[in-house]
């Protein structure tokens, strides 16, 4: 998760907040929207370890709204614990 962190700190030794976190859960999805061909790719989801890592910095990081995003995220087969 240091990783993460070290990505929006690019200028220096200060932690900025980030107002907007965008999780993308997965690539999974059941709709078929012309505009769209996520639903042509092979299903992948965000392992539940990475999730729980980024959503446990939420606060140190500053972040006021947490978008959960991806395909449909709700097809994500963990989402009942990530909606809590």
């Amino acid at each position: 998760m240091q990783h993460f962190t070290s990505l929006l700190n690019l200028t220096g030794d200060r932690l900025y907040k980030v107002p907007l976190l965008v999780l993308y859960l997965t690539d999974g999805c059941n709709s078929r929207c012309i505009s769209c061909n996520i639903w042509q790719n092979s299903r992948r989801n965000m392992p539940m370890p990475l999730v729980e890592n980024i959503t446990n910095q939420v606060n140190r990081l500053g972040v006021r709204w947490v978008l959960l995003s991806g395909g449909e995220a709700m097809q994500h087969p963990e989402w009942p614990t990530i909606a809590q």
